[in-house]
């Protein structure tokens, strides 16, 4: 039996004006998706992300609360020039 590798997490960087980010997979619930916002050096989180003080979700959801075609990730703040947006599922 093969394992399955399905991808969970999109990454993308800072332009300082940007607040939109897809997250193209399926998720069930908010809770569902983690944020993270590291700094140009990849080496330290800038601001700990949380849903609705930092980011909100805007998508589509089915009839049993799902994002099925994923969502998009709308930061409050746009990111800065060169920090790392790292969206994943869990």
């Amino acid at each position: 039996m093969s394992i399955s590798s399905d991808q969970n997490r999109r990454t993308y960087s800072g332009d300082g004006s940007s607040a939109v980010f897809n997250y193209p997979y399926e998720f069930h619930a908010d809770a569902d998706v983690s944020v993270l916002v590291y700094n140009s050096s990849r080496s330290t989180i800038t601001v700990a992300q949380a849903l609705t003080a930092n980011y909100n979700i805007s998508g589509t959801k089915a009839l049993q609360g799902r994002y099925l075609n994923g969502a998009n990730i709308v930061f409050n703040s746009s990111p800065a020039v060169g920090d790392e947006i790292s969206i994943f599922g869990s």
